[in-house]
């Protein structure tokens, strides 16, 4: 398209150009007055554009979501039920279940007995080497010369409404206490998410997390 034709062209039909041509953000518009302005040394073009919707990102990273074990409880012989099995029982149908209690008092069995008998997935986290925010998210990998999110199992159960345990949780890190105070806030309701490669990802209502805490413990 040449100068000589542009200044043939009424500001009217500079306008319809760019409306044709699919010319609807607001920069585009001023293109199109700039050109008028050049061309025909007359006053801009005015173009009422309306406000910018930003169109879906198509640049987020592919999340690649892992499958979470079934719950499980192998030992030797019958298991014996603590005292507060049934309390904890009966909390996890509407919270989310924090046990306190020294080493080697049933804490972390009682958990996986009460998984595998109600037939629940439950994603085991060991905060003894310092749990951080991102290892509860995940990690960035590099599959076929392209960067992909690789989820932890912490994050899908998280999404897919499963269990989740953090064992000696009081030795986890305060990016990662705090992650979870925000993730957790809203047991058995909609509303809570989280963030993985730029995307929002919704807290499932049926999603169950327990902490454990050794009394005595380094950590928070």
């Amino acid at each position: 398209m040449d100068r000589l034709y542009l200044e043939s062209l009424s500001i009217h039909e500079l306008r319809a150009m760019g409306v044709s041509a699919g010319i609807k953000s607001a920069k585009k518009a001023t293109i199109v007055a700039q050109l008028a302005t050049d061309f025909r040394s007359g006053p801009p073009v005015q173009i009422d554009v309306p406000p910018m919707i930003a169109p879906p990102s198509e640049d987020f990273e592919q999340v690649i979501w892992p499958e979470v074990p079934a719950g499980t409880c192998d030992i030797n012989g019958g298991y014996v039920k603590p005292p507060w099995y049934q309390e904890l029982a009966s909390a996890v149908t509407v919270e989310h279940v924090e046990l306190m209690g020294p080493a080697g008092s049933g804490k972390t069995l009682a958990i996986h007995h009460l998984a595998s008998a109600q037939g629940r997935n439950l994603a085991v986290v060991t905060a003894d080497g310092g749990l951080r925010k991102r290892d509860l998210l995940g990690t960035r990998e590099l599959i076929g010369g392209r960067t992909v999110f690789q989820a932890s199992e912490f994050a899908s159960a998280a999404k897919n409404g499963d269990w989740a345990l953090i064992d000696e949780a009081n030795m986890a890190e305060a990016d990662a206490l705090g992650f979870l105070n925000g993730m957790l806030d809203r047991p058995g309701t909609t509303g809570s998410t989280f963030a993985i490669a730029g995307k929002a990802i919704a807290v499932h209502p049926d999603f169950r997390c327990f902490l454990t805490r050794n009394p005595g413990y380094q950590g928070a």
